[in-house]
């Protein structure tokens, strides 16, 4: 026989599906997280000279560090934009290295790279 009534089981139910819901979104929240770290680093170890990426980054930091400071959520919301901007920087920059954007060389150019047709004496 039942000891709790229906409100209560109800109740029991709804904090359960709670929680799973909890759990189900800390877990994508952490994917998510681990995706975008990833494409910051490929995107400044592909271009660390790159002005775009400094010039954001500095953006994040000096918005972030306005937030702090003036402690007005404007600022906040100028950290979060060039937070975007920089990703997606970085992503682009990932992308124009990826194999399948680059140019297949020409048979002279790989002909020379086999033969060394340019050879250094004959520059001078």
């Amino acid at each position: 026989m039942r000891t709790g009534s229906w409100d209560e089981e109800l109740a029991s139910s709804l904090i359960g599906l709670f929680i799973l819901f909890a759990i189900v979104a800390l877990v994508i929240v952490i994917w998510a997280s681990v995706q975008v770290v990833n494409i910051l680093l490929n995107g400044f170890a592909l271009a660390p000279k790159s002005k775009v990426l400094w010039l954001s980054l500095s953006a994040v930091i000096a918005f972030a560090a306005l937030a702090l400071l003036t402690g007005t959520a404007w600022w906040l919301v100028g950290s979060a934009l060039a937070f975007i901007v920089l990703v997606v920087c970085a992503k682009a920059i990932e992308l124009t290295h990826a194999p399948l954007f680059q140019r297949e060389p020409s048979r002279e150019e790989l002909l020379g790279e086999v033969v060394h047709l340019d050879q250094w004496w004959q520059a001078a």
